[in-house]
């Protein structure tokens, strides 16, 4: 008996010395209960005294590829499906060899010559009106398009064309003439990349800037043209003339003025509001070629509104109440005057605009607020019988 628990006590030994038992050492506090831990087949027991770690589990081992079966005879095959259609990035990116063209500059050519640049372009297009028929035995009225339209085209520029000066003071002055050209859109190396074609225009609007002594912008004027039809074509590539790229724009400023008018002091006039001179046009339907023939019939011109010191006012107010408060308005009283533009300078004009026949009707002071340092102004509104345009360009 004795011998046989001897036996069992050193198989018990050995079998805890395979789990990796080990007495802790002297000192060291027991972690927990040992465990009779026993390895598996093919799986290596660790050392005595090294943390024991569980094995990472293999991953699954993918399927093989299963061979589409052939179909069976008499059976035809359908063919793959196409491709998708390109997405919007790889359309983007079949395309980016091509490279955006943007107007850097617009020029206007006149009967066949260039005359400088434009700020802005807009207008040109085509158009038509709805027409609404009577509602038939359905009950849906129907709908067709009447004569074509085209838009007005709207030019800013400044003074440094005589031929587009000389139009304008020729429509001023009641001789209105059509005049075709075309305005190019061209890149910045002065390459037209489109052009768009007017035929038979008149100049119906012209708007003056507004001038104050206070501005720091660029001052431009704005024409607006009625064609009789126009054409949108690609640009020749071309580039422009060498006169017209080498062109350099003069500047126009707001605050460089002079206004004159006779036997008043006109010396603190510090404001003069912009106004429009405008070519009333009578349109004449032709339904042959369904296009509207333009026929000029009157001239339009603006009263004018001026600021100015109160303090250099007495004539101006002497003026007024002879001509509004006493009635002296007749055509003796009336008088003539200038809008006078200066260059950077201010001792070279860039042009005029000449007031024939200007009569007041209004004088009254701005808005005062009490305990302002601002200087106390006056304005006046003038009404004038005609004006006539003068430009120094291409002198």
């Amino acid at each position: 008996m004795k011998r046989s628990a001897d036996v069992s006590f050193v198989v018990a030994a050995a079998l805890l010395g395979l789990a990796g038992f080990a007495r802790p050492a002297a000192g060291q506090a027991p972690t927990g209960t040992p465990r009779l831990v026993v390895p598996g087949r093919g799986v290596t027991a660790p050392l005595p005294g090294q943390p024991t770690t569980a094995p990472t589990a293999a991953a699954p081992a993918e399927p093989a590829p299963v061979s589409a079966a052939p179909p069976p005879s008499g059976v035809t095959q359908v063919p793959p499906a196409a491709a998708p259609p390109a997405t919007a990035s790889s359309s983007q990116a079949a395309t980016a060899d091509r490279r955006s063209i943007a107007a850097g500059r617009f020029g206007l050519v006149l009967e066949g010559g260039q005359l400088g640049f434009l700020r802005s372009v807009e207008g040109g297009t085509a158009s038509a009106e709805v027409v609404l028929e009577k509602a038939g035995p359905g009950g849906l009225p129907a709908k067709h398009i009447a004569g074509v339209r085209y838009q007005d085209i709207s030019l800013e520029t400044d003074l440094q064309s005589k031929a587009l000066n000389d139009w304008i003071a020729a429509s001023w002055k009641g001789g209105a003439t059509r005049k075709s050209g075309s305005i190019q859109a061209m890149d910045f190396d002065y390459k037209s990349v489109s052009e768009l074609e007017f035929t038979s225009a008149l100049v119906i609007e012209t708007t003056m800037p507004a001038l104050d002594a206070s501005s720091k912008d660029f001052a431009h004027m704005t024409i607006k043209l009625r064609p009789e039809f126009t054409r949108a074509k690609a640009g020749s590539d071309a580039r422009a003339s060498g006169s017209l790229a080498s062109q350099g724009q003069k500047k126009w400023l707001p605050s460089n003025f002079r206004f004159e008018m006779a036997g008043l002091d006109a010396s603190k006039v510090s404001k003069i509001d912009g106004f429009t001179v405008r070519q009333v046009v009578a349109e004449n339907p032709v339904g042959e070629s369904r296009d509207y023939q333009k026929e000029p019939s009157s001239i339009e011109f603006p009263n004018l509104r001026i600021t100015l010191s109160a303090a250099h006012a007495s004539t101006w107010m002497n003026w007024h109440e002879d001509f509004v408060v006493k009635g002296n308005n007749g055509q003796s009283q009336e008088r003539n005057g200038a809008i006078i533009y200066l260059d950077p300078t201010r001792k070279s004009e860039l042009g005029r605009v000449n007031l024939i026949n200007c009569g007041i009707f209004g004088l009254s002071p701005l808005k005062a607020e009490a305990n302002s340092e601002s200087i106390s102004r006056v304005v006046a509104d003038l009404y004038c019988e005609r004006m006539d345009l003068l430009a120094n360009a291409g002198k």
